[in-house]
């Protein structure tokens, strides 16, 4: 049969369900025999959802979705994100030991909010070094730092993993990257950051949780099960579930958390357009928008911003929760 058969049919249950076939199998996890059915339930729809996320690995919406959706949140990203989620960034630098003269590295740098506390930290003597893959917000960086009078950072745009692989082992002090582990995978990067830093440096983290903001995912995720057409290329995020998935993945790495929490913080927006602001505004939805339809795109947003609201009502605003872990761990060999 699997000489004849090139694929598996797009619409048998064990297909449309490997995802947990494989996240099972892959940690070991033993599945209760006393449960009537451990599978997830079947919804109608949701074969021909299944059908374009397993289309063709070139059909993944990837890096090209990510700028293009950043470079559109680029002027906005400060306003609507960095004003409600900067705080986790502030208790990581709190908490991160970034020695003066240091050569340090942010990874995902963004607009540089987190690249000029790493400047300040390590002065004139030192070298930072921010890495993002859009040019419009490593421009937003730039002008951050003219504005405050910062030196000696450099800014290189590219792929966060390419630039890492390139750089030579242990020759980086510390780093940090905040809101950038989802578009890689704490498995990706983590290792990565072990072989640059030196034993003993230090790394510094912020990421969102796997389905954070939830309420915005749960609508998002009905649209596209009802309508599986509109979707032109399949997105695949890699949040952690929790800070224990996190803390697996330091010390297969070769490190050591200092610190690890996980916390929350609320957004209220006025109605479902300030839902859908927030997300794209921000950037955390524009890789999703880029990849549906042009043609059904206002038809979703429409469709988006009216579920929410009858989600949620709009008379006191609508409370958007982000989850969140954020820590420091230390390379210890």
């Amino acid at each position: 049969m699997q000489i004849s058969m090139k694929s598996p049919c797009k619409t048998c249950r064990a297909y449309a369900q490997r995802d947990f076939f494989q996240n099972n199998s892959a940690c070991g996890r033993l599945i209760d025999a006393s449960i009537e059915d451990p599978l997830p339930e079947f919804h109608d729809g949701l074969p021909g959802f299944y059908e374009i996320l397993a289309s063709a690995e070139e059909e993944t919406a990837s890096w090209g979705e990510i700028v293009a959706g950043y470079s559109r949140a680029s002027e906005t990203y400060d306003d609507y994100w960095l004003t409600v989620a900067s705080g986790p960034i502030d208790d990581l630098m709190r908490r991160l030991h970034v020695p003066s003269g240091a050569t340090a590295i942010d990874c995902g740098c963004g607009t540089g909010y987190t690249t000029a506390k790493l400047a300040r930290r390590v002065g004139s003597s030192g070298r930072v070094i921010g890495i993002d893959l859009t040019e419009a917000m490593v421009e937003r960086a730039r002008q951050r730092f003219a504005f405050a009078k910062l030196n000696g950072t450099e800014f290189r745009i590219g792929n966060v993993l390419e630039e890492l692989d390139k750089m030579d082992a242990a020759s980086i002090d510390a780093a940090t990257t905040t809101w950038l582990i989802g578009y890689v995978s704490c498995e990706e990067i983590f290792p990565l950051l072990a072989r640059v830093i030196k034993p003993g440096g230090e790394i510094g983290f912020v990421a969102h949780l796997d389905r954070s903001p939830e309420v915005p995912f749960q609508v998002f995720e009905e649209l596209v099960r009802e309508n599986p057409d509109v979707m032109t290329k399949a997105v695949r995020m890699k949040f952690p579930n929790t800070d224990d998935d996190v803390r697996m993945a330091l010390n297969q790495s070769g490190f050591e958390p200092r610190y690890l929490h996980s916390g929350t913080f609320t957004v209220v927006c006025r109605d479902g357009r300030g839902v859908l602001d927030h997300v794209m505004k921000s950037g955390a939805g524009s890789t999703f928008y880029h990849a549906i339809r042009p043609s059904a795109r206002q038809r979703l947003i429409d469709e988006f911003v009216r579920r929410i609201e009858a989600h949620c009502g709009t008379s006191n605003g609508i409370p958007i929760l982000h989850r969140y872990a954020v820590g420091t761990a230390i390379k210890t060999n």
